[in-house]
């Protein structure tokens, strides 16, 4: 419990008191359904939120793969921001709309381009990156070049983006470690070219349980209750790649500051100690597909 506790107060702490000085003007989200806040509705694709139970808490659907808020929403709303930043895809989403963030997240989506691409459009991270540009050359345009460049260096930008790449790795050619590097690579350059557009203060989730999915719990073998472990693994072994990756930047990098956020032990440690956190059952991961083992 005092992990997650830990992980959780640093992250905060570290948002929070940038907003406390006025330093974080506007909030920037890139990843998948952990992130989307309607994109999808955009997009050509049967990976849609827009149904209940989601929503509930909005009265509707959203577009959210949740009954109410995203993390990214908590943290939003913690860091004194009056509105949630909208799907980039949505029409309203122009003007001064753009100057609080943006949300690019897109369910279904990986870092790699052919991830998922199955289920229709999607924004993958290099799609999503691009589309920043376009953002940050709007801001530009709107409120002048060095205006724009303060907003844009002070602002948050959070990224949750990878197990899908992680569930589909063995659709690859490649042997694991070769796509996990080529994971890490593609990474790494959507990573420095949001840098080379003036952004500093980066948070960057690592992939979580998603053996504990229950989409994947039902297409494997485990007994009711349990999660697909060789999956978790797989998880961790990318995970220290992203570690790793992180330390890189932050030494290479200048002015930045990468956030390393351990979303797997918050998660495992929220599982094997539910009780400590007043919850009668263990928790259930989401998934835009679940099955019939999501127990």
């Amino acid at each position: 419990m005092m992990w997650i506790i830990f992980q959780t107060v640093t992250v905060y702490f570290l948002l929070v008191t940038c907003s406390a000085k006025n330093n974080v003007p506007a909030f920037f989200t890139f990843g998948d359904s952990l992130a989307d806040v309607g994109n999808n509705n955009y997009l050509p694709t049967i990976v849609k939120g827009n149904f209940y139970p989601n929503g509930i808490d909005f009265g509707k659907p959203t577009g959210r793969f949740t009954n109410g808020r995203t993390v990214f929403d908590i943290l939003q709303q913690e860091m004194g921001f009056k509105n949630f930043t909208p799907p980039y895809l949505a029409p309203t989403t122009v003007g001064d709309m753009l100057l609080q963030g943006v949300n690019y997240a897109s369910s279904a989506s990986g870092i790699s381009n052919s991830t998922e691409t199955f289920y229709g459009t999607l924004l993958n991270f290099d799609t999503q990156i691009s589309y920043h540009g376009r953002t940050a050359i709007a801001i530009m345009s709107r409120i002048g070049i060095p205006a724009a460049q303060k907003l844009l260096s002070r602002a948050i930008y959070a990224i949750a983006i990878g197990s899908n790449d992680i569930m589909y790795s063995g659709t690859s050619s490649m042997s694991e470690e070769d796509y996990f590097d080529f994971l890490i690579s593609r990474l790494k350059l959507g990573l420095k070219t949001l840098h080379s557009l003036d952004a500093r203060k980066i948070v960057v989730a690592n992939a979580g349980l998603i053996g504990c999915i229950p989409y994947e719990k039902d297409i494997h073998p485990v007994p009711k209750g349990s999660c697909v472990r060789i999956l978790n693994r797989t998880a961790q072994r990318y995970n220290a790649k992203l570690k790793g990756l992180l330390v890189e930047l932050n030494k290479n990098l200048k002015g930045a500051k990468f956030i390393y956020a351990d979303i797997y032990q918050m998660l495992e440690d929220l599982s094997n100690n539910y009780v400590s956190y007043g919850l009668r059952m263990a928790f259930l991961l989401a998934a835009p597909l679940p099955g019939p083992k999501g127990d």
